[in-house]
């Protein structure tokens, strides 16, 4: 099977949208980074924020599962567009808005997830250093 040149191009271009949500949410995450540090930096050796601790571990699975997907969806496009006939205009921009509507939505989702981990993370630091430094 000889592949066609619009079809790779179809192929590269589903790509695309995942590739530009990733460099953004990268670029937005070091940005809001920047200006987030703990105000402590002594950490506790006893388990405080246990509960903060096992949602932080739930936020990881759904990061993970996020993550392939924005990655997985435009590799399904470009199968997709593969098994499609090479001489179809629709087909790659189908796959194309398919692709970048999904790849917008995940990233949405991803990036919100991935704010809401960092405020959980901040919320389990403190409560580690609060519980290193009370009576008891």
């Amino acid at each position: 099977m000889q592949i066609d040149r619009n079809q790779l191009f179809g192929a590269i271009l589903c790509f695309l949208p995942a590739f530009f949500v990733i460099v953004h949410m990268i670029r937005r995450l070091k940005e809001r980074k920047a200006g987030h540090r703990a105000p402590f930096t002594d950490l506790v050796r006893r388990p405080a924020g246990e509960e903060l601790r096992l949602k932080l571990e739930q936020m990881e699975e759904q990061h993970t599962e996020l993550a392939l997907w924005l990655l997985m969806f435009p590799m399904l496009m470009a199968m997709c567009l593969f098994m499609a006939h090479p001489k179809d205009p629709v087909s790659p921009i189908v796959c194309f808005v398919i692709s970048a509507v999904s790849s917008a939505l995940i990233g949405i989702k991803l990036y919100r997830l991935v704010r809401k981990k960092s405020d959980y993370r901040l919320g389990y630091e403190g409560e580690r250093f609060v519980g290193k430094n009370c009576p008891g």
